[in-house]
């Protein structure tokens, strides 16, 4: 009966010894992946940062993008109104330059005529 007792609680330690061993590589396979897992969170949390800093920095990018444009299409109003007052200066310097020609034919044709008066006065006295 003594036998059959330590038999059975042999048998039944055993048992519990290989169900232990069990349950330890059971434990172990866990926390190995439980491991891998933890780092693959922490690959993806780096990630996440540097995607987030990334996007700040393309945002703040963007932004002075826009700013960059904004004073572009400024600059262009001011060079058109500049373009637009010096086409004017030439329109008028150009009417200006005009009347100039006007006066300065007015003046050679009095001159010419003066020279003719004067030829024909001299010619006359030659005469």
């Amino acid at each position: 009966m003594l036998n059959n007792e330590i038999t059975r609680l042999d048998t039944e330690k055993q048992s519990d010894d290989d169900r232990a061993e069990r349950l330890a590589a059971e434990l172990h396979y866990r926390e190995s992946q439980w491991n891998e897992k933890g780092k693959a969170v922490n690959d993806i949390e780096i990630k996440l940062v540097t995607l987030q800093s990334e996007e700040h920095t393309i945002s703040r990018d963007i932004e002075r993008s826009d700013v960059r444009i904004e004073e572009s299409g400024r600059r262009l109003i001011r060079r058109d109104e500049e373009i637009g007052r010096a086409q004017a200066d030439i329109a008028r310097l150009m009417e200006e330059v005009a009347g100039f020609d006007q006066d300065l034919t007015a003046a050679r044709n009095e001159f010419n005529a003066i020279e003719s008066r004067k030829q024909e006065t001299n010619r006359s006295l030659l005469e």
